[in-house]
């Protein structure tokens, strides 16, 4: 699953130029020392009570599910996070119809998933970190969106869209 990122990371995201923004080198770093983290929790780690590995095998899976589908989903691909510049047009297919940030999404459900999949609990703070960062990402992006010639219909795709997870209808509330 973090080969997936790792991959993504590295070569498929379009890099417009050398992005040497603290935040990108964070989730560099931070993504191996975390994936190592991960791997040997599941190696060291005694096998944690079956609901809870079968709820992080399921959150895994998803991720990668949701991780494929949005590469699907793309003609060309986005830059990578931290960038200055949005060079792909605004995307409302595939799972993006849904959600405004899908990759961030799949890769949060992994980090969720690789803590409960071994049951060591410290490795929630992998998860919590990344939810930081990830979060800075997409409040950039956005603000990027909002502030060039699509404004228009950025707004509008938000109104019908969460940032991370699927927007209920307000009549369900």
């Amino acid at each position: 699953m973090f080969s997936g990122f790792i991959w993504a990371l590295a070569g498929w995201f379009v890099k417009a130029y050398e992005v040497k923004r603290w935040e990108l080198q964070f989730i560099k770093v931070s993504g191996i020392v975390f994936v190592v983290s991960h791997l040997t929790a599941s190696i060291l780690h005694p096998v944690p009570d079956l609901a809870i590995a079968t709820i992080g095998i399921i959150l895994l899976l998803t991720s990668f599910g949701l991780f494929f589908w949005t590469l699907k989903s793309f003609k060309q691909p986005p830059a990578v996070a931290f960038a200055d510049v949005i060079i792909a047009p605004l995307n409302t297919s595939g799972p993006y119809r849904f959600i405004r940030h899908p990759f961030y999404t799949s890769y949060l459900m992994a980090w969720l998933g690789g803590t409960f999949a071994t049951g060591c609990w410290w490795l929630i703070l992998t998860f919590l970190s990344m939810c930081v960062i990830y979060w800075k990402a997409a409040s950039e992006e956005e603000r990027q969106w909002l502030s060039g010639k699509n404004e228009q219909a950025y707004r509008s795709y938000m109104q019908k869209t969460g940032k991370f997870f699927i927007k209920l209808p307000k009549k369900l509330w």
